[in-house]
């Protein structure tokens, strides 16, 4: 750059690829290369004599160029009709990894850009998920799924091929190194799709059982599940019985029930059972046809082990903590962190110390899809993603929405004490280290228990949960060969605690009966019905705290979004005609027999 033979742009967009495709921190590669070039504009190196071999002539018809910033030559400096050189005399090296850039059509040069990159693609490092090119990023004992951008994407292009412009030098065309067009990288990245390239559903840190039920335990990618495994260094599991015997079964409960989740103060059976069931959720994900429930962790008191209970959860899969997801503050914001995370891949999402009503639609969507879609932050590209993420939240006697607590399966912890966090006399001095260290032995009690299961020819057990049967088939088949009893056994009680919507509204209908308003059509209108909701005090979280014309609009909306409902043994309908002589809606309660 500083000897004026490359613009600064293109060699600077060129750097900051390799950085990336380094694994280097954006940030980083930048300030390292505007410093590097700010050095060497304040002293200018000689420019080295290229290490290219001149062109020989060729009478290969000159075509439109295909290139740009990478170094073609602009429009008008190319060898006329006749003259040009042949596209595949360029710098020295094996034919198929070279790819000249001058005076083609564009759909040729991607074309010869998609098989080299595929014919180095093998063990693969491009892989396509959710409508992008991605790559695994190996970032210490946390990998993750990493969309392409066009600097990564472009660095890649340009280790797997010889790039190369024709210029003429003393009348001879000679081919000078170019990097890869970006026209070239948009196209590739834009396509409709990548036939060759190989599908990515997920990142896994353990052994977990592949849809066949064969068990991988070889780091890697594996093409029929689609996974890529990814140990930590020195992780090991022990081998897992090929039929596990009563005494290992016996060993694997206690390992789990008592080792790992003895100390802490589940207020019933379901507890343990539920912790054991998300604990073993991702060896076994691939097992499940269908989406997979929220796993709420709360207590009365702050201190007694909620975000401890999560991390153990999650260690012996990952071995490390959950992702936290921080609750948003509308479904907008929801959606937006939704998506963010989900194009991660993570094994785990925690909602970590919920402060709010757990209430969005947007959450409630994910929760029972197997895949997301939505717009990325600042693109106009949509994606759609697997969603294959086990899902944890905590926080201290948590509210949930009547469409969460449909959603969710509950972990109640209850130390019974002022002071929970000075209680004593633990099993481990400090079990989230002891779980650290004998993680392996963590992972091979899992992987028994769900070998048992898979011996039994994956035979579903008697739960059932509306959208998540098969989700609650395959845990309670497992937890029932394991001898682990309380699963779902607190459902009814989660949804009757949450259920703060319908003692609003029941308590209303309740007062509308006793009030008997009407009109001549037999309905009344919202109007009378904001009268009777703000004299008795009801359904504050309806109308909400904003001004009277505010909270009439609210509760309109509400009691269209009611209407057909049954509470309390009436009814929520519309008359006929359904609007009075002004137009306003209309409403009114029919009995139903019980």
């Amino acid at each position: 750059v500083g000897g004026g033979v490359l613009d600064e742009e293109t060699v600077a967009v060129a750097l900051e690829g390799a950085g990336e495709e380094a694994g280097k921190r954006p940030g980083e590669v930048r300030r390292t290369v505007a410093d590097g070039i700010e050095a060497g504009r304040r002293q200018p190196r000689g420019v080295p004599e290229p290490r290219l071999r001149v062109v020989p002539r060729a009478t290969e018809t000159a075509r439109e160029m295909g290139g740009d910033g990478g170094g073609a030559p602009p429009e008008g400096d190319g060898p006329p009709d006749g003259d040009a050189p042949a596209h595949d005399d360029g710098p020295d090296g094996p034919p198929e990894t070279r790819i000249c850039i001058t005076n083609r059509l564009l759909r040729e040069v991607v074309g010869d850009a998609l098989r080299a990159l595929w014919r180095s693609n093998d063990p693969p490092v491009v892989y396509q998920r959710g409508g992008q090119l991605v790559r695994v990023r190996l970032d210490g004992d946390a990998p993750s799924v990493q969309p392409l951008t066009e600097a990564a994407f472009r660095g890649r292009l340009d280790r797997v091929a010889e790039w190369y412009k024709l210029v003429k030098n003393n009348g001879e065309w000679e081919g000078r190194a170019a990097y890869p067009p970006v026209e070239v990288v948009r196209d590739v990245l834009a396509l409709p799709e990548w036939a060759d390239a190989p599908h990515l559903r997920s990142i896994v840190h353990a052994p977990v059982y592949a849809p066949d039920g064969s068990l991988l335990t070889t780091p890697g990618y594996h093409p029929a599940a689609p996974l890529y495994y990814q140990p930590s260094d020195g992780f090991t599991v022990p081998e897992v019985p090929a039929t596990p015997t009563t005494d290992d079964v016996a060993r694997a409960r206690a390992l789990l029930l008592e080792d790992l989740f003895g100390d802490f103060p589940f207020v019933d059976a379901a507890g343990p059972a539920h912790s054991v069931a998300a604990l073993l959720l991702p060896f076994v994900r691939e097992l499940v046809d269908g989406p997979t429930p929220l796993h709420l962790i709360d207590a009365p008191a702050p201190g007694t082990g909620k975000t401890l209970l999560a991390d153990l959860i999650c260690i012996p899969a990952t071995g490390h903590d959950a992702p936290l997801l921080t609750e948003g503050r509308d479904d907008e914001e929801w959606r937006k962190r939704l998506t963010a995370r989900l194009i991660s891949a993570p094994t785990y999402i925690l909602l970590d110390n919920l402060r709010r009503r757990l209430d969005s639609g947007q959450l409630a969507a994910v929760l029972t899809a197997t895949t997301w879609s939505d717009r990325i932050l600042g693109q106009s590209l949509t994606v759609t993603v697997p969603q294959r993420a086990v899902w944890l939240a905590t926080g201290n006697n948590v509210g949930l929405s009547n469409e969460i607590a449909r959603r969710a399966v509950h972990i109640r912890l209850d130390a019974k004490c002022e002071r929970p966090f000075e209680r004593s006399g633990w099993r481990h001095a400090n079990v989230e280290r002891w779980a650290r260290a004998n993680r392996g032995r963590i992972a091979w009690a899992a992987l028994t228990l769900i070998r048992c299961w898979i011996l039994e020819n994956r035979l579903p057990g008697g739960a059932v949960m509306g959208k998540f049967d098969a989700w609650a088939g395959a845990m309670s088949g497992i937890l029932g060969i394991a001898g682990i009893d309380g699963f779902l056994s607190n459902a009814r009680q989660l949804f009757d605690a949450a259920d703060e919507e319908t003692a609003e509204w029941r308590a209303f209908i309740a007062a509308w009966v006793g009030a008997d308003v009407s009109t001549d059509v037999g309905g009344v209108g919202v109007a009378r019905l904001y009268e009777l909701a703000t004299r008795g005090e009801l359904l504050g979280s309806v109308l909400g705290e904003a001004g009277e014309r505010s909270q009439k609009t609210r509760l309109g909306k509400a009691l269209g979004k009611m209407r057909g409902r049954i509470i309390g043994g009436r009814r929520i309908v519309q008359p006929t005609p359904p609007i009075d002589r002004s137009g306003r809606a209309l409403y009114k309660l029919e009995w139903v027999e019980s």
